[in-house]
């Protein structure tokens, strides 16, 4: 389908002069159509799916972001290693070590909150990202 599709978009009907051909760039632009295709197919089928189909994908999506968020949580005792590495002054570590534990418990509490498909997962997804945030502001870098 993207063949057919970049062929139609190149034919004009004009002989047509070959410019040298940046690889990367022709690379990147075909990801990018392929993301826009399935970006579209994705909306056209979810607009042919029966809301039992439709409520089975949220309760899928839900599961999986409470399985990522527990994971996430779980992982954050290699940031004790990683806050080791970055060669911290002690109040720095305090205040690493602090941050670490807000993505824990963000992330314990967005895992709580997806449990539940019919909950609402923004509040507690901003708290995640806010608590990423913080932490990459002051430690990304170094």
């Amino acid at each position: 389908m993207l063949a057919l599709t970049l062929f139609a978009c190149s034919q004009t009907g004009e002989q047509t002069v070959t410019a040298p051909r940046d690889e990367g760039l022709h690379a990147l632009m075909v990801e990018r159509i392929d993301t826009l295709q399935r970006r579209i197919d994705i909306l056209t089928y979810d607009q042919n799916r029966s809301p039992v189909e439709l409520e089975q994908a949220q309760r899928r999506a839900s599961d999986e972001v409470a399985s990522a968020a527990r994971e996430l949580a779980a992982s954050v005792t290699l940031l004790d290693r990683t806050g080791a590495a970055l060669g911290l002054s002690p109040s720095e570590q305090d205040q690493f070590q602090a941050l670490a534990l807000e993505l824990r418990s963000a992330s314990e509490d967005l895992a709580l909150v997806a449990a539940d498909a019919d909950a609402e997962l923004e509040p507690a997804l901003e708290r995640l990202q806010q608590s990423c945030a913080a932490c990459h502001e002051l430690y990304r870098g170094r």
